[in-house]
């Protein structure tokens, strides 16, 4: 990725991140705001409905206790257990006759007036009179008065019985040893689930002993299921459609034992919270959308507009460095790239100058070694020419009767001496004159074994060629002057000094498409120090044979003008390894990669 889409990118996730943190301190500062309503709600409902729930205990409570203490047909029924051993018929009668008015008037739906032998004098919510029940008068015992919840069979329309969640209160009163016991309830029904419900925002439901819901009766005269005790459970829903989510509370409502009946079950909705929230996020995401585009083009604009002049500065360094000096860099910037571009220019005209005066300086120097190496290597032969003419004349002089015998050996070396500088002028020659390698598609391993074949006779170079090699783009006659090149300087190395040396000659598909061709030998090898100098022309290690220096020059030369390298390292033989990679033939006619 370049700098102008990594600054776009930057400039887009800086912008995403401010967003985002702004998004999530939004959401954060909001669900604190909504929690801490939502806990004053929640505790708010909590003390609704314990507030509900001793109000209607202390409501059933009293009611029972003025019944008992108050009532007359109460009273008359005591006196006459006390006076008479039985309550008479005729106060009985008025009792039962006055029983329905007054559990009315006091809000009950439940009334039993009960004997000290548990003989139901009074029940006009179940008209069960006469029947014997010792279970209130033991409940009475045990709460003394206080009220408690249960589940308890009442008549509702048609007479039928239905088992209802009641909040039950049972006292004795007693006179002279004997006693009545008065018991009252009221149906929970809605009063408790009406008493917290806040539409939309809280609701409540009255739940078995289970745990299970139910709709209520008076709503809906839906039924939950049996209490295992064969009657059937009506409990009451303050609303079907009760917020999901936030926070539930149960409050569980005590039986006589004290162990729940069942619970008033309170939910506080977070829905407003959570809307809230969505609200927030899909605003955030919007925004988020928005600020990002406008990001993006600001962003790239910014960067377009910064790396202008970089690419301008790119382009100079690139002409730079193929060598074209004169090219200039626009400098109309006044910030820094501006001053960046003028330095670069300045920095091209100074090389531009200075490769002027470099250029110069190297055509003398190449002029002056040359010089100097033409001087040396014709100094070496004539040295011989000169001593071996001296001696004819010497022996000419003075008649010397051996001179013909010094006349033969002296003008055959005169003639070795000449024919050295003919070889020394021919090499000179052919470096500073090689020609333009004519390319062709061409066989590798054919030019190796043609050139191969001019060493028969003489000590024999091994050859492990690999099938199938891929053609290359080169110039035949060049390629076969490098092979000879190598393989001689080869021979050079593993026979000196009179040894029998191996040399060997291979070839290999290369890793890129192209050939490989390695020339090793189990000579000597190349010191580490020269490697770097065995290309240079006129470098030599063979002072003693009269080497020139030109041979490796002459194959860098010409594989680097065929788009190949050449290298040298340590042969697997011992000695030194020679490795030209040739690049794959193209379709042009030229080297694949010049």
């Amino acid at each position: 990725m370049g700098l102008r889409g990594r600054f776009t990118l930057w400039f887009s996730l800086a912008s995403l991140v401010a967003i985002a943190a702004a998004a999530v301190v939004t959401r954060e500062v909001v669900a604190t705001a909504f929690h801490r309503d939502f806990e004053r709600t929640r505790r708010a409902a909590e003390r609704d409905a314990r507030r509900a729930i001793d109000g209607l205990t202390t409501a059933v409570a009293r009611a029972v206790a003025s019944l008992a203490d108050g009532d007359r047909d109460v009273r008359g029924a005591l006196f006459d257990l006390h006076t008479y051993g039985d309550v008479r018929p005729e106060v009985l009668a008025a009792l039962q006759a006055r029983a329905g008015g007054v559990m009315r008037g006091l809000g009950l739906d439940l009334l039993f007036v009960i004997d000290d032998r548990g003989r139901i004098l009074a029940a006009p919510h179940s008209g069960v009179e006469g029947e014997r029940d010792d279970t209130w008068r033991r409940l009475a015992a045990t709460t003394h008065g206080a009220a408690f919840f249960a589940r308890e069979p009442l008549a509702r329309g048609g007479g039928t019985l239905r088992t209802e969640l009641v909040v039950v209160a049972a006292r004795t009163v007693t006179e002279g040893g004997r006693a009545v016991t008065v018991v009252g309830g009221r149906a929970v029904g809605d009063t408790l689930a009406d008493a917290v419900r806040s539409e939309g925002r809280v609701a409540a439901r009255m739940a078995a002993r289970t745990g299970e819901g139910a709709p209520g009766a008076a709503r809906s005269g839906r039924t939950l299921a049996s209490d295992g005790v064969g009657a059937t459970v009506a409990v009451h829903i303050a609303d079907d459609r009760a917020p999901t989510g936030g926070g539930r509370l149960s409050i569980p409502l005590p039986g006589a034992d004290g162990e729940p009946v069942a619970w008033l079950d309170i939910a506080v909705s977070d829905a407003e919270l959570r809307r809230v929230q969505r609200r927030v996020t899909l605003a955030a995401v919007a925004i988020g959308a928005g600020a990002l585009a406008v990001a993006v083009l600001l962003g790239f604009a910014v960067a377009r507009g910064i790396t202008r002049g970089l690419d301008d500065l790119v382009r100079g360094v690139q002409a730079a460095a193929r060598g074209d000096l004169r090219h200039r860099v626009p400098a109309a910037r006044a910030d820094e790239i501006g001053a960046v571009a003028e330095a670069v220019n300045d920095m091209m005209r100074a090389l531009e100058e200075a490769n002027e005066r470099l250029s110069v300086a190297q055509r003398i120097a190449a002029w002056q070694e040359i010089a100097r190496r033409l001087a040396h290597e014709i100094k070496n032969p004539l040295t011989p020419i000169q001593m071996s003419v001296e001696t004819l004349r010497k022996a000419r002089a003075r008649q010397h009767p051996a001179f013909d015998d010094l006349f033969d050996e002296s003008t055959r070396t005169v003639l070795d001496e000449v024919k050295r500088l003919e070889r020394i002028v021919s090499e000179f020659s052919q470096f500073a004159r090689l020609p333009k390698p004519q390319f062709a598609r061409v066989d590798v391993n054919d030019i190796v074994r043609a050139a191969l074949a001019l060493y028969r006779g003489a000590a024999p170079v091994d050859a492990d060629l690999a099938p199938d090699l891929p053609p290359v783009c080169a110039d035949r006659d060049q390629l076969a002057q490098v092979v000879l090149n190598l393989v001689e300087n080869a021979r050079d190395a593993a026979c000196g000094g009179g040894r029998d040396g191996s040399v060997r000659v291979s070839t290999a598909p290369d890793s890129a498409g192209g050939v490989l061709l390695a020339v090793d030998d189990d000579g000597p090898g190349v010191p580490d120090d020269l490697r770097a100098r065995l290309f240079t022309p006129y470098f030599t290690t063979k002072q003693r044979t009269g080497g020139t220096g030109l041979g490796l020059a002459i194959a860098h030369r010409i594989v680097t003008e065929h788009g190949g390298s050449i290298s040298v390292g340590r042969s697997p033989l011992g000695g030194a390894r020679f490795t030209v990679v040739l690049p794959p033939a193209d379709d042009g006619n030229g080297p694949a990669a010049p």
